[in-house]
């Protein structure tokens, strides 16, 4: 089981797939930390998506 934390709080999601992931995360953020996502540049989205792709890789070499 795969585990990445949420990049503005304490939340971990655990999941065996990426998209499963990614899915939870987008929820979790619509929901708690919606302004991150509504005020977010097209850059910032890539960097946020660039992070989320390198912690991802991480957790799969582990």
């Amino acid at each position: 089981m795969k585990a990445i934390k949420c990049y503005e709080c304490d939340i971990v999601f655990k999941s065996e797939t990426r998209d499963d992931i990614l899915n939870q995360l987008y929820s979790h953020y619509m929901e708690k930390h919606h302004a991150i996502i509504t005020g977010a540049s097209e850059q910032v989205k890539k960097d946020w998506m660039q992070r989320f792709q390198n912690d991802w890789l991480q957790a799969v070499n582990q």
